[in-house]
C-alpha cells in the first residue's frame, strides 16, 4: 500500500505525475480524494483500463471509475475496505 501527496499547488497537472506513477506500477486499487487527484485520474483512467479506481467525491466521475460519496469517515472507511476485501 501507498499513500502519496500532490504537494504545492493542488492542480490535476501536478497530480498526473502522481497518478501516473501509481498506474505505471500496476497497482491494483488506485483511491482520490480532491478535485485536482480525481481529475488527474479521470483523465488517466482509460489509458490504465485493467486497474480498478476509486474517488471520494460528491461529484461524477466516469465509467472506469467508482464513487464512494464524502458522507461522513464511518461510510468512506467502510465502503472502502467493502471494494478492498472484493480485490482477488
Amino acid at each position: 500500500m501507498q499513500y502519496l501527496s500532490v504537494p504545492g499547488p493542488q492542480t490535476p497537472a501536478n497530480a498526473a505525475a502522481y497518478f501516473n506513477s501509481l498506474a505505471l506500477q500496476k497497482c491494483a486499487l488506485i483511491i482520490a480524494a480532491g478535485e485536482a487527484p480525481i481529475a488527474a485520474m479521470r483523465e488517466g483512467s482509460s489509458r490504465f483500463s485493467d486497474l480498478r479506481y476509486v474517488a471520494i467525491s460528491d461529484g461524477a466521475t466516469n465509467a472506469h471509475i467508482t464513487t464512494i460519496q464524502a458522507t461522513s469517515p464511518d461510510a468512506i472507511r467502510t465502503a472502502t475496505m467493502r471494494i478492498v476485501n472484493e480485490l482477488p
